[in-house]
């Protein structure tokens, strides 16, 4: 035991030492079966293949090598799509690569010229323990004879339709009312010598024998009290009837008629086949070489996936299996062996015999039934299938019988339930596309920066629930960010306008890596350990949170946070929309930003040349500017000079300003006495003060 122990340390040690695409690729050869499996695998007729993620072959069984001309060893490590197609790349129609893409299930129908027919292709995934998606098992199914079944099914079935088009039996309509003919088949003048249109023009009496005639007239009578009566086995009739010819000859002749009522169930019309009794041998051949095609198409139903049983009552007994074919055995495993022992209502789950005996019941009597309907059968292993069955009576070894037809449609409705679910992500994405439709159009209606956030936030409640909308913006040096705009639940700390340092927020790292964050369900302990800046947001009741970085022309410049109090709220897919959503606003929230930095600066501005025009007013200097020998500005100590010193003309200010061209000058009185100080101004054309001049 203790070598035991050693052994199997020894080989944990050797699994933890494999790098992740090693211990992958030994996950692979490890299924999906090793020994007595393998050698299952080996007599499947089926080509079976395991195929990792990149498309490799890692393990085939001897029927997939056979195809490939190969030895199944020698399969190992080919890329599947270059071994198998040819082709460099994965076919469109290739079902692993489906797969890859959505994790579940496919098939197709395929056909290889290298693997010489064609094959019904399924894959389904094959994954780690941890339940990481590593490869696929593909089966390929030769259903190259199945095909050709159904060639020879369709002309078999265009070979019926030229019979009935060009029988040589009489097929007429009577009207009961005129007892006229108002349909006779072209065929009658082979019979009888005269034409349709010849037989349509006279009354019925000219059509039979006298003797016939009473015949059919007192038969007719009898058949219509009685079906009035209730009597249904009165509707089709059968008797022999003597018709003359052009020639004077009598033709000996069976007819079949069937009673045709009105919508009030009443008999208005009779629909017949005549038939001429000396072609009853021909007749004969062509009903033996119907049921040898009856038999044929049994079989090929077999091979088409169509499984055949025939059920009559036999010896009190109703519903008796008395026939199968081989798909029938092979679905539901009832051989020879079954038959007369088993009634269909054996292999009837006990919840749905009360429904598939008064359908049988019903059937056998010649009464209308669903001929098409859906149903749960148990196979002998005690399985339950789900089944399409087609039935309708018929007769068998001289007796009434149902023939049913029924294929297994599991695969069917997971087929019809991956298009639901395609169809409701095609309404998901349409409504998506919608809604960033209008978010685009809301970023263009206004620069209200106050307007277009709370119109931004219906528009995304459309796509995700949320119970409160932060949108977080970086300042400029990166030390903090701003919540310029809050929607929902009110959160101490966290109000609209508050600064927070960015250093160990959650808005840090979706900013550094430039990617999204769920927060919430189980993880939501750790995450406050690693950010407890989202403290205020769980004591706010907030439990579900996401985090979408806003990045515009390739920088990160602030994030979109959602909240909800609902437990794990939020999924990957709703995180990948609110990438889509971020995305889209980025460029709104920057340039709203920019907005609100201009109108910051132009406010500060304003400010500042507030404060100057004050002090320059307040200040006891003379303060002058002038152009061209003229003042265009006097501050109040300038305008209180003497007169003659404030006439630009007065040779003191002629002089002063040749002397001091260009300059501004600064006076100051001292008592009665005024000094002077000036400096040049700066060597640009002078333009004055916008904000000084008078």
């Amino acid at each position: 035991m203790k070598k035991a122990m050693q052994r199997g340390e020894g080989a944990a040690g050797e699994e933890e030492a494999l790098s992740p695409q090693s211990r992958r690729e030994r996950q692979m050869t490890a299924c999906p079966a090793q020994g007595e499996g393998e050698k299952i695998l080996d007599i499947i007729p089926d080509l079976v293949a395991v195929i990792d993620k990149d498309h490799r072959l890692v393990r085939v069984n001897r029927a997939m090598a056979a195809r490939m001309g190969l030895r199944p060893e020698e399969c190992a490590g080919l890329t599947c799509y270059r071994a198998v197609h040819g082709t460099d790349s994965p076919p469109e129609f290739c079902p692993h690569r489906r797969l890859l893409e959505d994790g579940l299930e496919h098939a197709a129908e395929v056909h290889e010229e290298k693997l010489g027919g064609d094959f019904l292709v399924t894959v389904s995934p094959l994954r780690d323990p941890e339940g990481g998606l590593i490869g696929s098992i593909h089966i390929a199914r030769d259903i190259t004879d199945q095909k050709k079944a159904e060639q020879a099914l369709r002309r078999t079935e265009a070979q019926y339709r030229l019979i009935a088009e060009n029988t040589a039996d009489v097929i007429w309509v009577l009207d009961l009312a005129s007892r006229r003919f108002t349909y006779v088949s072209p065929s009658v003048e082979r019979l009888r010598g005269f034409t349709a249109a010849e037989v349509m023009a006279r009354p019925m009496e000219e059509a039979l024998t006298p003797a016939s005639l009473a015949f059919i007239e007192r038969t007719l009578q009898e058949r219509l009290r009685a079906y009035r009566q209730g009597d249904l086995t009165t509707n089709v009739w059968t008797g022999e009837v003597d018709q003359p010819h052009r020639n004077g000859s009598i033709v000996h002749t069976e007819v079949v008629t069937t009673l045709l009522t009105d919508e009030r169930g009443e008999p208005e019309r009779i629909l017949g086949v005549t038939r001429e009794i000396t072609e009853r041998r021909r007749a004969q051949q062509i009903l033996e070489e119907r049921e040898r095609q009856y038999r044929t198409l049994v079989e090929a139903a077999s091979r088409a996936g169509e499984a055949v049983i025939v059920t009559q009552d036999v010896g009190g007994r109703e519903g008796v299996l008395v026939f199968a074919n081989e798909w029938a055995t092979t679905l539901t495993g009832y051989g020879p062996e079954d038959y007369n022992r088993l009634c269909w209502m054996d292999i009837i789950p006990e919840d749905h015999r009360p429904a598939a005996y008064d359908r049988y019941r019903r059937r056998i009597a010649g009464e209308d039934a669903p001929a098409f309907f859906e149903a749960p059968v148990i196979t002998k292993r005690g399985d339950r299938l789900l089944v399409a069955v087609s039935a309708s009576r018929t007769e068998f070894q001289g007796r009434p019988a149902v023939v049913s037809f029924f294929r297994d449609i599991r695969a069917q409705k997971k087929a019809e339930e991956a298009l639901r679910r395609s169809e409701a992500e095609a309404l998901r994405l349409a409504r998506e596309n919608e809604t960033l439709a209008e978010i685009g159009q809301v970023i263009s209606s206004s620069l209200d920066m106050r307007s277009l956030y709370g119109r931004l936030a219906a528009v995304i409640r459309k796509l995700i629930p949320f119970d409160r909308l932060a949108v977080n913006v970086l300042d400029p040096g990166g030390a903090s960010f701003s919540i310029p705009y809050v929607l929902g639940r009110e959160v101490k700390d966290r109000e609209e306008g508050a600064v927070i340092p960015i250093r160990g927020t959650l808005v840090e790292r979706v900013t550094r890596t430039r990617s999204g964050a769920i927060i919430g369900g189980d993880s939501l302990g750790d995450s406050l350990g690693r950010y407890p800046g989202l403290s205020p947001l769980v004591k706010a009741g907030l439990t579900s949170m996401l985090f979408v970085p806003l990045i515009f022309e390739g920088r990160v410049m602030g994030v979109l946070n959602l909240q909800s109090a609902a437990a794990d709220c939020y999924s990957p897919a709703d995180l990948k929309l609110a990438e889509k959503v971020g995305a889209q606003i980025a460029g709104a929230v920057a340039n709203m930003e920019l907005y609100r930095e201009r109108k910051r600066v132009e406010e500060e501005l304003l400010k500042s040349e507030e404060r100057y025009r004050r002090l320059v007013e307040l200040s006891p200097f003379m303060i002058t500017v002038h152009r061209q020998e003229k003042f265009v500005y006097l501050n109040p100590a300038g305008r209180a000079m003497p007169s003659g010193f404030r006439t630009p003309k007065s040779w003191w200010a002629v002089r002063f300003m040749k002397s001091f061209t260009r300059s501004i000058g600064t006076w100051s009185r001292n008592g009665s006495a005024w000094s002077s100080r000036a400096r040049p101004c700066p060597p640009s054309k002078p333009s004055g003060s916008a904000g000084m001049e008078r």
